[in-house]
């Protein structure tokens, strides 16, 4: 398991989950609470958008309908379309918070001046299989081998006999950003190794990753942790 960092930006004019007013807990609890009110007797209704990486928008997405049910006068509208897209929406306030798979880098420190990092949590990146799959453990360079297909079957790691099937997130995520660079590194050229290969089915997403998995014992791929079902899947010890 590798870890990933989860970040949410926001600019000085965002609204943020817990209300705008300054102070205890309390007051801002009965601020949100009264503009809730406000709102419904008005027959207005608040939109906070939200946008950034594919993954930490499954956990804010749990989040905000929380808070809707508490606010019905909030909307949240949560959309995935990557950290860059989520950071420069966020910087250009066409969203009001952005998600990030990734620290600011420098230039954007310095170019979206009035811009706020928060850390949100931390969450692990799991290379993972079917229940059924007798595989419980590979090396990282093992792991490496598999994606970049010059392992492909699974004798050559100790295992039985039968061709791989790797399963890799599509070049968009960042949740494949964060495997290419914990797991495959760079090439001679400084360049990041990426997992794109004629052998990988690609998935959008994680709910689609997983239900590759489950239903292939001889299938391989990636995911955060946090998303895993015990129940469906697991997470190989490398």
């Amino acid at each position: 398991m590798k870890k990933l960092i989860c970040w949410v930006l926001i600019t000085a004019m965002a609204v943020t989950f817990s209300g705008c007013a300054s102070g205890t807990p309390e007051a801002s609890a009965s601020a949100s609470a009264s503009a809730s009110a406000s709102a419904l007797a008005s027959g207005e209704v608040k939109t906070v958008t939200v946008r950034g990486a594919d993954y930490i928008a499954l956990l804010v997405g749990e989040i905000a309908q929380t808070y809707m049910t508490a606010n019905p006068g909030v909307k949240i509208d949560t959309q995935v379309n990557g950290s860059n897209k989520g950071i420069a929406m966020c910087a250009d306030k066409t969203a009001d918070i952005g998600l990030s798979a990734r620290e600011l880098k420098d230039i954007e420190k310095s170019t979206f001046v009035g811009m706020e990092q928060k850390l949100l949590c931390s969450d692990g990146l799991a290379v993972a299989v079917s229940k059924d799959s007798k595989v419980s453990n590979l090396t990282a360079e093992q792991i490496k081998g598999i994606f970049m297909g010059t392992v492909s079957d699974w004798s050559e790691v100790g295992a039985d006999a039968g061709a791989i099937n790797v399963y890799t997130m599509d070049s968009s995520s960042d949740i494949r950003k964060a495997f290419n660079s914990l797991f495959l590194g760079k090439n001679e050229k400084g360049e990041q190794i990426d997992t794109e290969n004629n052998m990988n089915t690609i998935k959008s997403t994680v709910e689609d990753m997983i239900t590759a998995l489950e239903g292939d014992a001889a299938g391989i791929g990636y995911l955060p942790l946090s998303s895993l079902p015990a129940d469906k899947l697991k997470a190989l010890s490398v």
